[in-house]
């Protein structure tokens, strides 16, 4: 007689393996305030940025930031995956968000930042035009009523 094990199947999580074409990292503290305003901002371009993936990093918020995210996941018309962490700093959950990326373009931005209209698609027409590894662009960060926009993107070459 064979025994059958009673023990609890574990499923395997439900990977998205979809490669995009850019990933947004923005690393984030105690920014119930402005995150909202950010992600509004998003769900604007998001007819823009179909092939873009979120990533949003929580770096161990004591406010509501962290069940804030959790609603917005499930409900944003983007693709937004987000993750927390003890605070460890912005510097290491932006390595977080580099691991997790499933894009070789990767766009940084501060919880706090409104992209102006034209930063995705700008960001990603310079990288069609110059397909190099080890390329920075950088952009001019002007104030906004509501936060700071990035307007101007340059390009920083290294050697």
């Amino acid at each position: 007689m064979t025994k059958q094990s009673t023990a609890p199947t574990i499923e395997e999580p439900r990977v998205n393996h979809k490669r995009f074409a850019m990933t947004i990292i923005i690393p984030t503290y105690n920014r119930e305030d402005s995150l909202p305003l950010l992600l509004a901002r998003l769900g604007e371009l998001a007819d823009r940025i179909r092939d873009v993936e979120i990533i949003i990093i929580d770096d161990g918020s004591t406010d509501s930031t962290k069940g804030f995210l959790a609603d917005v996941e499930l409900t944003s018309d983007f693709v937004l995956r987000t993750f927390f962490q003890k605070n460890a700093g912005a510097a290491n959950a932006r390595n977080l968000g580099v691991r997790e990326a499933r894009a070789d373009v990767i766009l940084f931005l501060d919880s706090d930042i409104m992209p102006a209209d034209e930063l995705i698609e700008t960001h990603l027409e310079f990288h069609r035009k110059c397909p190099r590894e080890n390329f920075v662009l950088r952009g001019r960060v002007e104030p906004h009523q509501s936060a700071h926009t990035i307007r101007k993107i340059q390009a920083v070459v290294p050697d």
